[in-house]
């Protein structure tokens, strides 16, 4: 059982994996599709720690295939899990999916992306659901003409939450407008008086945002609300926290929720490629100015939104080069600004 400290910070993850591509064959490599065993040293840029990299360069002419897969067991379930790596390609277009899946194959994260010529570092946060997983780079592109995968430093890792002390029941996250309601129910025999609300943006940090106190007693059986009146525009996890007369605390397990109808602008995705999505809130003053602007200043794109709605699409397409964009949204009463990256 791992500790967290007051800040709500696990103090201690404890590694799952820890795959540097020294060694060749690399454990997991789909030898049948790549040429090599998964590792090379050809090419000193590539490499970020030791004296080789993970290269996964498929055959030429083939293409829809997993050239990775990695299994990882021991997870505590209802733990926070964190996969983190770099990948980059050589050159050309490689258009590749990492998904990380449970026993059950369900999908617990997945991205795809095209690889850039340049590295750059992902992170993956959710939580775990059994007692292991698959980590899988899957190359949608078909091999030849610099179809490939670099990787460096791929880590997994997780906090095991110790669960309360009692008999917890349907802790729930519900979403509403503009706010989420988190409700949960505890015996009576077992039952503590307040409760602290925590939540994170990845899982891992924690913020304690609010106590709950008992809202009905029925048949020995507690029920407990709480409502997050400023929920987060991105996927939030909250758990709860008691605390023993020794002073010892103890968490919930984590819950996570991705709530669209928040009070607040967000620009997604970032970095973007063709397209990003404007989410404007319920509540926004009409009419809506937006305009994009180059890393110079210089006005690329404006559109002024009249009606209300939640969702505005953005496409720059490829008469904009790649680079850092300002996204400007204004009416009557309110003025953001917002920095996005265009990839190439």
């Amino acid at each position: 059982v791992l500790s967290w400290n007051l800040n709500g910070q696990c103090t201690n993850p404890d590694i799952l994996l820890s795959e540097d591509f020294q060694n060749s064959p690399i454990t997991g490599a789909n030898t049948a599709v790549i040429y090599g065993g998964g590792s090379s040293n050809h090419n000193a840029a590539y490499i970020l720690s030791g004296s080789r990299f993970g290269w996964f360069n498929v055959v030429n002419g083939i293409g829809d295939v997993d050239v990775y897969d990695r299994a990882v067991s021991g997870l505590c379930v209802d733990s926070m899990v964190q996969v983190t790596f770099w990948s980059r390609q050589s050159f050309g277009t490689t258009n590749v999916s990492f998904n990380m899946v449970d026993d059950l194959g369900n999908m617990l994260a997945t991205s795809t992306l095209n690889l850039t010529s340049f590295y750059q570092q992902y992170t993956f946060n959710f939580v775990a659901t059994t007692p292991g997983m698959t980590f899988s780079i899957h190359c949608n592109s078909t091999g030849g003409s610099g179809v490939d995968i670099v990787m460096e430093d791929l880590l997994i890792t997780h906090c095991c939450v110790i669960l309360l002390p009692l008999q917890l029941h349907n802790f729930n996250a519900k979403c509403l407008k503009n706010k989420v309601e988190l409700t949960w129910d505890a015996e009576k025999k077992n039952a503590i008086n307040d409760f602290f609300i925590e939540r994170s943006e990845d899982g891992f940090s924690f913020d304690r945002i609010g106590t709950a106190e008992i809202l009905i007693d029925h048949n020995n059986i507690l029920s407990y609300e709480w409502f997050d009146n400023n929920p987060l525009p991105t996927m939030a996890y909250y758990r709860l926290v008691s605390m023993s007369s020794k002073e010892e605390l103890s968490y919930s397990p984590i819950i996570a929720t991705y709530c669209e109808s928040v009070n607040k602008i967000t620009v997604s995705p970032n970095p973007f490629r063709d397209i990003f999505t404007i989410q404007l809130p319920f509540e926004a003053s009409y009419p809506n100015t937006i305009v994009v602007l180059d890393y110079t200043g210089k006005k690329v794109y404006s559109v002024v939104i009249k009606d209300q709605t939640q969702f505005v699409e953005i496409l720059l397409g490829d008469k904009y080069p790649s680079g850092t964009y300002l996204v400007t949204i204004s009416n009557a009463s309110a003025h953001s600004i917002h920095r996005i990256v265009k990839m190439k």
